[in-house]
């Protein structure tokens, strides 16, 4: 009966436990808080652990997935910078970002395989670029975001999307070339730009009275 038990513990610990890789300091390059490069070759499934070393991990480095075969990452609430290109043309399918997040610089998506994102209201920035070419079915906005960015969302398969109330600018090719068929403001915006919402399906769009 203890041998069952012990192994009934075993499977659910590794039903659990599989696949999720947490990162050791020999699997990157890390210098004052920045990941620089992912090194590891093997392992697709990772967490980022908070710190190495005792010293806190705060941003991703330009460049540091550039390529590589991760699906699956998981970014800890002490990363406030995602670097410019940093998962650019990876074979990411999911990422989950935290709150305390800010920046999501220049292509840092670009070329990758999203599927969906749900970006935490404490980012400000999205950079040019940044979900560029995806395969983004699902997008969920920061309430915290006053600008969307040049072909920011552009070549996806976005269907709906809701503008968070303090945007103000849409940058042109913003959300190009997707499927959209519905698009929500909340409030009044001062700059459209040119084929933001371009090569779509629309048949609705909510804009509010002011």
């Amino acid at each position: 009966m203890k041998n069952q038990l012990l192994v009934i513990i075993f499977l659910i610990i590794s039903s659990v436990s599989y696949g999720q890789y947490i990162l050791k300091p020999e699997d990157v390059t890390f210098n004052n808080g920045v990941l620089e490069k992912y090194l590891n070759t093997t392992e697709d499934d990772i967490i980022i652990p908070d710190n190495f070393g005792g010293v806190n991990v705060t941003s991703i480095g330009n460049r540091a997935f550039y390529g590589k075969q991760v699906t699956k990452v998981v970014v800890p609430n002490t990363v406030t910078v995602i670097g410019e290109r940093a998962f650019q043309s990876s074979k990411l399918t999911d990422i989950t970002l935290s709150e305390g997040l800010s920046t999501i610089s220049l292509a840092a998506f670009h070329s990758s395989k999203l599927t969906s994102i749900i970006i935490p209201n404490s980012v400000t920035t999205i950079g040019v670029y940044a979900f560029y070419r995806n395969e983004l079915e699902s997008v969920t906005l920061p309430s915290s975001l006053t600008t969307i960015k040049e072909g920011s969302f552009q070549q996806n398969k976005i269907s709906s999307i809701e503008i968070p109330n303090l945007v103000t600018i849409i940058e042109k090719e913003a959300f190009n070339f997707n499927q959209l068929s519905n698009v929500v403001f909340h409030n009044s915006i001062d700059s459209i730009g040119a084929f933001a919402f371009a090569f779509n399906k629309l048949t609705s769009i909510s804009i509010p009275n002011n």
